[in-house]
């Protein structure tokens, strides 16, 4: 079921991102220097920095996660 968010879908995406790297939600958190708990948050979208940080530890592009496209791809190699 999908969750309801401010965007909707967000975190279906970064969990299907997760999944597909192998990274735990805790793994992530710790990653972008979130605290656990924050990152279980499912009604709050993070703000921008955080939302790249996501980007870069998954290697997905915005336009993806925040659901303005359908089409997963990766980052440009140039903003790494």
């Amino acid at each position: 079921a999908k969750r309801r968010t401010l965007i909707f879908g967000f975190w279906d995406r970064v969990e299907e991102a997760l999944n597909d790297k192998g990274m735990s939600k805790c793994e992530l958190a710790r990653r972008i220097g979130y605290d656990r708990k924050t990152i279980y948050r499912h009604e709050s979208i993070p703000n921008s920095l955080a939302i790249a940080k996501i980007c870069v530890q998954l290697n997905v592009s915005a336009d993806w996660l925040l659901g303005i496209t359908t089409q997963k791809r990766p980052l440009n190699k140039s903003v790494r």
